[in-house]
């Protein structure tokens, strides 16, 4: 199947729109059945596109003052490409140190709202996508010239049609990656619409992506079958010009039986898989991308495909492929009684060393297993990381129970599940993980987490009854079990709740003094100091009663951004300050705001799925905001913190996976804060106006000599 001349000049003009320009000698060499033509079309294309690049108001490389910040946050630093919409830079994102890619809408483009509004939901439609093999988009924001979105940046990598596979089993590797994650796309009722080798990208590691999903569409999306509206590189169209995941799989099956024209001829059962993808009727396609990734995985393994059904004798020898040493053992049973007597003892051997197999690999999945677990425990919180682990926790029972191991393995995976599920605002699942946790190996610190979990959903009772329980442990000689006993006081909100934050900040002091490292024990000390400033001041020592409280919170939860707990009430406590007075701020306190706002910042980036985190962000901001308002020589803060504002919401809706019943508070305290902003200004307008008229009204009016007359009787 040689490769079309409309497939050659696309390829070309794509290349030309990311900012490179291929060698046009190299590429006649390469089609030469196309020599002539392309002699014509290619110097023409390069000619236009130079053309294009001056009149169309994309900006070069040289145009632009590269380093540049975008949106307070993101320094762009290199050019990476551009296409029709925008330009994507490589940039760090300033409050992480993390270097990113940033999309930028075009400025002529940002100017209209129709073109703007596409941009946003592009990456609202990434953003939503979890997928190790799709681009995962970080933030997205706008201001008046740009709109704009961050996305990770893939290392060391390139697209699939410069990429050189090292042979035609890594390219079906690839393969297998993007009918999977095709597969996951159409299952979010999403199309992307133009699957082609330039959106397929290659990372150092050689692991493949998709990404530009600035065609795809939703079940909601009108589509009018015409190649106009369609959209999508025509080469890879298909006939029908539908969005569909038909047409995904057309698209698909094209891009690869391209690339694997490229390294020499298919074999049957590829080709076949690819003839089936490729069908110009939708109906003789395969009836999900699902079933072409099985087909692929069979190619891989050397078994049957379903695209080409195997005759008996194929399938004995395909068999045979995948068995090479039983398949020489059975022929050799024909030999004679001898020599079957010599198989029997191999056979035995063999069970034997079977055995053995089965006994690794139980343990191999046990050690999987457990890594998964460890893995999305450490790793940022979600509501999908949460269904996967209860999914596979019934597995892990499993093999914990033929390895005939302790309830300790079980009880640290219920507990991963507790704390994602906790973390994730899904406090009902938290509590019935927690509780199987402590049914299987209990310990103080599941006990804790119970409570915890217990109280947020309001069972306040029974969580207290749990901390008081722990709270025996304050003389524990074991530190561990002290550390619980001193949390279990600090969270007690009960009116008898004093002598226990009495008796634990006994405790806790002598904890500080020898491990001043442990970030956990200093965390708990400001806590137990905080509840005792205001009705026990006595009972604090001169250094605690001098101590910053505010500048103590907000130094550890920098310097701890992993935990969030830490940041959540160090933003807590400025929050109620900010709340309880309209007392001016001193230059201390000013800084220390500002140095609140930056921590405010980093924990929307780093935990941008947690409710806690959102809500406690949320409010700061809302206080933040009020207070600034309040303030009239705070105008370039007022206007800073409204960006922030909006900033939450972008991380509310374009980043974040919280199912909407978690969302709906959040973003009634961020509207309800703009609206009262707005009715504010309203209402400074109003008396504005209403001083003006009673001016008017006091001022004394001039009559004129003819009117006077005119009125005299």
């Amino acid at each position: 199947m040689s490769t079309p001349l409309e497939t050659i000049v696309e390829t070309f003009s794509e290349a030309l729109r990311r900012g490179t320009t291929p060698n046009i000698d190299t590429i006649i060499a390469r089609y030469p059945e196309h020599a002539t033509a392309l002699k014509h079309i290619l110097p023409t294309l390069l000619t236009l596109e130079d053309f294009a690049q001056e009149t169309s108001g994309i900006p070069h490389e040289a145009d632009l003052p590269l380093p540049m910040v975008l949106g307070n946050e993101f320094r762009l630093e290199r050019k990476l490409g551009y296409g029709g919409m925008g330009t994507v830079f490589e940039a760090v994102q300033i409050p992480l140190a993390r270097r990113c890619a940033v999309k930028v809408l075009a400025r002529h483009l940002a100017a209209n709202p129709r073109h703007r509004k596409a941009f946003i939901r592009e990456a609202r439609l990434i953003g939503n996508l979890h997928h190790p093999q799709i681009v995962k988009v970080i933030s997205a924001g706008e201001t008046s010239d740009y709109a704009y979105y961050a996305m990770e940046l893939i290392e060391g990598g390139s697209s699939l049609e410069r990429f050189t596979p090292e042979s035609p089993r890594q390219l079906l590797y690839f393969a297998v990656q993007t009918a999977q994650a095709l597969s996951y796309i159409h299952q979010c009722n999403l199309t992307h619409c133009d699957i082609k080798p330039s959106n397929l990208l290659i990372d150092a590691g050689q692991r493949l992506l998709i990404s530009d999903f600035g065609l795809a569409q939703t079940p909601k999306d009108s589509a009018i079958p015409s190649p106009q509206t369609y959209g999508g590189t025509r080469a890879y169209q298909a006939p029908e010009y539908q969005s569909s995941p038909a047409a995904d799989q057309y698209a698909f099956g094209r891009t690869f039986w391209e690339c694997f024209e490229n390294l020499g001829p298919l074999s049957p059962d590829l080709t076949a898989i690819l003839s089936v993808c490729t069908a110009p009727d939708p109906t003789h396609r395969y009836p999900s991308m699902d079933a072409v990734a099985e087909d692929l995985r069979h190619l891989l393994a050397g078994e049957p495909v379903s695209a080409r059904p195997a005759s008996p004798l194929r399938r004995l020898w395909l068999w045979s492929r995948r068995n090479p040493l039983v398949a020489t053992l059975v022929s050799l049973l024909t030999i004679g009684i001898p020599t079957f007597l010599t198989l029997l003892a191999i056979a035995h051997h063999r069970t034997r060393a079977a055995l053995d197999i089965a006994e690794s690999n139980l343990a191999v999945a046990d050690t999987a297993l457990a890594c998964t677990f460890e893995h999305v425990g450490q790793d940022e919180p979600s509501r999908r990381a949460a269904v996967l682990l209860e999914a596979l926790i019934p597995y892990y029972r499993d093999v914990i129970k033929r390895r005939d191991t302790t309830p300790e393995r079980i009880a640290s995976a219920e507990g991963i599940i507790g704390q994602v599920a906790l973390r994730t605002g899904d406090t009902s699942n938290a509590v019935a993980a927690f509780q199987r946790q402590l049914k299987a190996f209990p310990t103080l610190q599941t006990q804790n987490r119970l409570a915890e979990a217990l109280s947020l959903s309001g069972d306040i009772i029974t969580a207290t009854q749990l901390q008081q329980e722990i709270a025996l442990h304050l003389d524990d000689t074991h530190m561990e079990s002290r550390i619980e006993a001193i949390r279990a006081c600090a969270n007690q909100t009960m009116p008898d709740a004093l002598t226990l934050w009495e008796r634990a900040l006994q405790a806790v002091r002598p904890l500080r003094e020898t491990h001043p490292e442990n970030p956990d024990i200093q965390h708990l000390h400001i806590t137990l100091i905080e509840r005792l400033t205001n009705i026990a001041p006595h009972l604090l020592t001169p250094e605690e009663t001098a101590l910053n409280l505010d500048e103590a919170r907000v130094t550890l939860a920098t310097e701890h951004l992993s935990k969030p707990d830490y940041g959540i009430a160090a933003l807590n406590r400025i929050t109620r300050r900010l709340n309880q007075t309209d007392i001016p701020l001193t230059p201390e306190d000013e800084h220390c705001l500002n140095s609140v706002r930056t921590l405010a910042k980093q924990l929307l980036g780093k935990w941008q799925d947690d409710p806690q985190v959102l809500l406690a962000t949320v409010q700061f901001a809302v206080a933040d905001s009020s207070r600034i308002r309040r303030s009239p020589r705070h105008n370039l803060q007022a206007m800073q913190q409204s960006e922030r504002l909006f900033g939450a919401l972008e991380a509310l809706f374009f980043g974040s996976s919280l199912p909407d019943d978690t969302k709906t508070p959040l973003f009634d305290t961020l509207f309800n804060d703009l609206l009262s902003a707005r009715q504010k200004k309203i209402r400074e307008r109003t008396e504005h106006l209403r001083r003006r008229m009673q001016r008017e009204n006091n001022r004394p009016r001039k009559w004129s000599r003819s009117r006077t007359k005119a009125t005299t009787p």
